[in-house]
């Protein structure tokens, strides 16, 4: 069994910057962003089904620490890939 999918929380002032850092990062691995609802506040990231969503909580909510892992085919996807880590 694997696991379907998961959630990355958010605070309102850092959503658009983590949907654009998991937009740009996740891209190589074959990702792209497939949903995006509730006027943006929940993003879903996948190949073919959205495995990665990214939440926004209410404001003044703090945000549920989470860590992800992803398998990816070698260290470094394209040159210059350590900077997207390093820009948001």
């Amino acid at each position: 069994m694997t696991i379907n999918h998961t959630f990355i929380y958010s605070t309102p002032a850092l959503m658009p910057r983590m949907v654009t850092f998991y937009r740009t990062s996740l891209k190589p691995l074959g990702y792209n962003e497939l949903v995006s609802a509730f006027d943006a506040t929940v993003v879903g990231f996948g190949s073919d089904f959205p495995y990665l969503w990214v939440k926004q909580v209410p404001e003044g909510d703090k945000p549920y620490a989470t860590h992800v892992a992803i398998d990816a085919p070698g260290r470094f996807l394209y040159p210059g890939f350590e900077g997207v880590l390093t820009r948001y």
